[in-house]
């Protein structure tokens, strides 16, 4: 399965260009969340549901998500970050953070959650 998760520019705000991007891919049993744009307030949502829909493929083991096409995070974004983690260890699922930006590792790491997220990039 493929998918694709945006945010609603319709309100004007974002000059009718999706701030985040969310894709889907499966490979066997893991499903691989590739996220792109702005990962902030505006952003969140699309992070939600792209686990949402991860979670809901059935016969799933674990979720990867891919931070390398992240350009802004803010405290919002990595609280969307760990309440994904959390979804996921809620379904008795293993999660992954297969890449991340440099600006996800540098505001992990002024946050503190570098070795809590295990932002490590292979």
């Amino acid at each position: 399965m493929d998918g694709r998760v945006t945010n609603d520019p319709s309100d004007g705000e974002l000059g009718g260009e999706p701030v985040l991007v969310v894709s889907l891919g499966r490979e066997g049993t893991s499903v691989e969340l590739t996220v792109n744009g702005d990962l902030d307030l505006h952003g969140s949502g699309q992070l939600r549901a792209g686990i949402e829909a991860a979670l809901a493929l059935g016969a799933v083991e674990a979720v990867e998500v891919d931070l390398r096409g992240v350009s802004f995070i803010d405290s919002s974004g990595l609280q969307a970050v760990l309440n994904s983690r959390d979804a996921v260890h809620a379904a008795d699922l293993e999660f992954r953070i297969v890449g991340v930006s440099p600006t996800v590792a540098r505001v992990a790491d002024i946050a503190g959650l570098t070795d809590e997220l295990q932002l490590h990039d292979p």
